[in-house]
């Protein structure tokens, strides 16, 4: 078994790097082109591999906080695709079965992911705060989420919005996962935490920006 998790170690590590790199080439190249596709195909299937590995190993290790983390960033890259199959939500379009399965699901281990960030604080471990915050901003994305199919959206422009933000949001959590390994000089939650504030200030402007006509995708 140890040699199958050096062996799932490696392929994370490894589509970590590709989903690191990936994700600013298909910022860059922008939508509606073949490369944008093909770039984010490659990040989309990267961090597959990273969530499907970290899940494994944070399970054989016993890491429930991994676990539910790993849960918690799917989701994000998970929405983002689908947001590309659910472009006409706004003229009728209607979410397929496993939209809700996939979303409820995810909603459930948010809700965990709360609770075990309260009983770890209880117990004195600080990194409750992170999993409060993780388990928050799950609840939050995966309820706007699910409420936009009993609820259509407006906005043609809808899905453009989800697939930004989940796509950008997957990203925070590889840098998260990077520095978590990486950096040591700084304390622990300002390093779980940093990705998370300065990345959410990026796609707030953002979506500022493209909502008001100044930035096109």
């Amino acid at each position: 078994m140890n040699t199958l998790i050096i062996l799932l170690l490696g392929i994370h590590i490894t589509a970590g790097m590709l989903a690191l790199v990936s994700a600013p080439i298909a910022i860059a190249l922008r939508s509606k082109t073949p490369r944008h596709r093909i770039a984010g195909r490659i990040y989309f299937y990267s961090m597959l591999a990273v969530t499907a590995t970290a899940l494994v190993i944070a399970a054989y290790k016993n890491i429930p906080f991994l676990f539910l983390v790993g849960i918690f960033s799917f989701y994000a890259i998970w929405d983002a695709r689908r947001s590309l199959a659910l472009k006409f939500l706004h003229d009728g379009q209607k979410a397929k079965w496993y939209d809700w399965a996939v979303g409820l699901i995810t909603l459930l281990f948010d809700v965990l992911l709360v609770i075990y960030g309260v009983y770890i604080l209880t117990s004195g471990d600080g990194m409750g705060w992170v999993a409060l915050v993780f388990g928050g901003i799950g609840l939050f994305t995966v309820g706007k989420s699910l409420l936009r199919f009993i609820k259509p959206p407006k906005d043609p422009r809808h899905w453009l919005y989800r697939h930004l933000q989940g796509m950008l949001a997957g990203y925070i959590a590889t840098v998260t996962a990077f520095m978590a390994v990486n950096i040591k000089f700084l304390p622990p939650l300002m390093v779980w935490l940093l990705p998370t504030v300065v990345g959410s200030a990026v796609i707030t402007y953002l979506m500022f920006r493209i909502k008001g006509g100044k930035e096109h995708y």
